[in-house]
């Protein structure tokens, strides 16, 4: 599913895929590595 997803992102969405395994396309935000609040 993901992959299909990823097909139609903007080149942005597809580095925070790369960059963040915990980016969440539906308020394009991460979960920092050291904890704390979403951002």
């Amino acid at each position: 599913m993901r992959l299909a997803i990823q097909a139609y992102l903007s080149a942005d969405h597809e580095y925070c895929f790369g960059q963040y395994r915990s980016y969440r396309l539906e308020d394009n935000t991460d979960q920092p590595y050291n904890g704390g609040p979403r951002r």
